[in-house]
């Protein structure tokens, strides 16, 4: 192994390590203060997009010490799912569920806008907020269900967590990351934002009308405005921190027969390192994109 293979596969273990914690202790506190933030305040839950946003950060923690952790102990060569059966079937059986369910929720919170902002009141009568528990119990049971096959096809081998089953590593390299990495967290959500932000400058008329505040607005159409954007800036950050990820999964498919010395390795696995880090900025930012767009945001947390 030459020496700058040597210096390529330390600086993506020191990498992992400096960034993961940083990701992982600013993306642990960000996560419980929109868990806060969102559960505290009559305001927010009553809003069904709020509590889109709130079950988004719960699966957000969840994921970062599910996913982010192992991957920070791995740096210091302790892997407990090379040497645990239960331990490797339930980690990827809990990363893709975490995953998965926390971009659905931002994906269904993006549906929501573009319901409060249609004219047809058909429309915005789907963003009441018991529909919105009814989604919000059908896509949590739904990933419970999905995901069971996880527990059955992910196993030791060789001491190393990996799948046993061709069928289901083409199923999950070709579909599952597909929706997780593309369809779930960019495509989709910035369909329904184009859609969103079309309404909002074609209407004559506030759709939400409440209890006037400050300046005519009523308090509930601002906090209406407030989610609107911080939506918004929240698929712009996904748009640029997942799609590294997605370019890598195409590579690694595209290249998974392709015959590799081990400089190209060590390049390839500084690449992955910088791009499994991006997307974990989509699940560790929510507060921080929150705080900055949202007056209502700031002004709970300041007080």
């Amino acid at each position: 192994m030459s020496v700058f293979t040597t210096l390529l596969n330390e600086i993506s273990r020191q990498l992992t390590i400096y960034v993961g914690l940083f990701l992982f202790i600013f993306g642990t506190a960000g996560s419980i203060l929109n868990i806060y933030i969102f559960s505290s305040k009559k305001s927010f839950r009553s809003n069904s997009c709020a509590m889109f946003l709130l079950c988004a950060s719960i699966y957000d923690l969840l994921y970062l010490f599910n996913t982010l952790v192992p991957r920070i102990l791995a740096a210091f060569n302790i892997d407990p799912t090379n040497t645990s059966r239960v331990y490797c079937k339930l980690k990827y059986y809990f990363t893709f569920q975490f995953s998965l369910a926390s971009n659905t929720f931002i994906l269904l919170a993006a549906v929501n806008r573009w319901l409060c902002s249609c004219r047809n009141a058909r429309y915005r009568k789907w963003s009441a907020i018991k529909k919105t528990w009814i989604s919000i119990f059908i896509t949590t049971m739904s990933y419970i269900v999905i995901q069971a096959p996880s527990l059955i096809y992910y196993d030791n081998v060789n001491n190393k967590c990996s799948i046993i089953s061709t069928a289901y590593a083409y199923y999950t390299s070709y579909f599952q990351n597909l929706i997780q990495f593309a369809v779930l967290p960019i495509i989709l959500p910035v369909y329904f934002g184009v859609r969103t932000y079309k309404n909002l400058h074609q209407r004559t008329a506030p759709v939400v009308r409440a209890i006037t505040g400050q300046g005519g607005i009523s308090i509930r159409q601002r906090i209406e405005n407030q989610l609107t954007t911080m939506l918004l800036l929240q698929m712009c950050t996904a748009i640029l921190f997942v799609t590294p990820n997605l370019v890598q999964l195409i590579y690694s498919n595209i290249t998974m027969y392709v015959e590799k010395d081990l400089l190209r390795l060590a390049q390839e696995n500084l690449f992955t390192t910088i791009a499994r880090l991006a997307s974990y900025v989509n699940h560790a930012s929510r507060f921080y994109i929150y705080f900055i767009s949202s007056r209502e945001i700031r002004r709970i947390f300041i007080r």
